[in-house]
């Protein structure tokens, strides 16, 4: 027997037997952790740079709300956009232009934690344990971004990230 708990994606596998005596027992069960399924599928196109199927992978969870791997996909989403734009931008594509890109991936993180992209993580303490990224590397991210942001002209979320980045560093 499958079952799904309410306002969650993840699933439950009970499988039973009837005795001699006609007492239901349970053999085996098991557990489908259905976000760590996304998580990986994220990090697998992440890994190929397919940036498409990380934004329908993340688009398409069921009860994002109840994803207990939001921060870790948030932290593959900025990799994932900066290593698609910072070689644009090297390559002589104007900031604004390449940011006009990541805005598809920007917009993902309100879905997963009702907030923007840059404030998935505020908090050290909050850092998640299962990401390919350690914390300053995080840190550097954002600092790319926030410059990004800058040379785009938008000093707003280039000024937004900057104050996450001393909230991480002051903590």
């Amino acid at each position: 027997m499958y079952s799904q708990y309410p306002a969650t994606a993840n699933h439950y596998l009970g499988v039973y037997q009837v005795d001699a005596n006609g007492s239901l027992c349970l053999l085996r069960a098991a557990v489908h952790d259905y976000y760590f399924e996304a998580l990986e599928d994220m990090r697998a196109a992440a890994d190929s740079g397919d940036i498409r199927a990380i934004a329908e992978r993340a688009w398409s969870l069921i009860y994002p709300h109840a994803n207990p791997y939001a921060k870790e996909m948030c932290v593959v989403l900025l990799k994932a956009g900066l290593e698609h734009v910072e070689p644009l931008v090297a390559s002589g594509v104007p900031p604004e232009e390449a940011l006009e890109w990541f805005e598809d991936l920007y917009d993902i993180p309100y879905d997963l934690t009702n907030g923007p992209l840059h404030r998935a993580i505020v908090d050290p303490e909050d850092y998640p344990e299962l990401v390919d990224v350690d914390l300053p590397e995080y840190v550097r991210m954002l600092s790319s971004l926030a410059q990004l942001f800058e040379d785009a002209g938008n000093e707003e979320m280039s000024t937004e990230v900057r104050d996450v980045l001393e909230s991480l560093r002051d903590s």
